[in-house]
């Protein structure tokens, strides 16, 4: 569709446009926007810094990314109907990496954060509060919520290879997926089923 180098692509709800993170020189990268029809491309962001990880609302009308154009990583808002304004919607206490993975109904984020002392770990951003998922020592990463809101998947090296587990977000029960070296769940729009990489990077 368009040449990039292009990375992170999100397709829109409607299947439309696709929004992605284009790297622009050393430490520099902007959100651009590709139309899923002609491929013309067009740029989104004008910052400084990296601007990375596009992730559509549930119905379209927006854009959240990350950007450490403030000099910490903090979650944007950008409307996508045409207005420029673009609004911080998470600011961490402390700097540290974050971006997002997931956008679901009533402002529903699953985030993915670095912190000091526990590396890597996945929460959900609950009316822009961050609630842990999976917090510990080991490194907990790529949290994907279902679209029925019932399971909260997620990868980990917690028993030394890496798994993908599940959280049933009504019982807080929490399951594992017996697989070896699977990682980067995914869920399938109106199906309940899951996509994953393999050690293999296989899908």
């Amino acid at each position: 569709l368009a040449v990039g180098p292009y990375y992170q692509p999100n397709l829109s709800p409607d299947e439309r446009r696709i929004v992605v993170e284009r790297v622009e020189g050393a430490g520099r990268s902007n959100i651009w926007m590709v139309d899923a029809v002609t491929g013309t491309a067009e740029r989104w962001t004008h910052d400084p810094g990296i601007n990375t990880t596009p992730i559509w609302s549930p119905g379209g009308d927006s854009v959240i990314f990350a950007s450490n154009r403030s000099g910490s990583t903090e979650l944007y808002v950008r409307g996508t109907g045409g207005a420029l304004a673009e609004r911080a919607v998470f600011s961490p206490p402390h700097a540290s990496i974050l971006w997002p993975n997931d956008w679901r109904e009533g402002d529903l984020i699953s985030m993915d954060r670095f912190e000091p002392g526990t590396g890597y770990n996945t929460y959900e951003l609950r009316q822009w509060r961050a609630v842990p998922m999976a917090r510990t020592e080991a490194m907990e990463m790529r949290g994907a919520i279902s679209y029925d809101l019932r399971w909260f998947a997620y990868d980990s090296d917690v028993t030394g290879r890496r798994q993908i587990y599940f959280v049933d977000r009504r019982t807080g029960e929490r399951f594992v997926l017996p697989f070896e070296g699977a990682m980067r769940p995914r869920w399938v729009r109106r199906t309940g089923h899951l996509f994953f990489h393999t050690a293999g990077n296989e899908f």
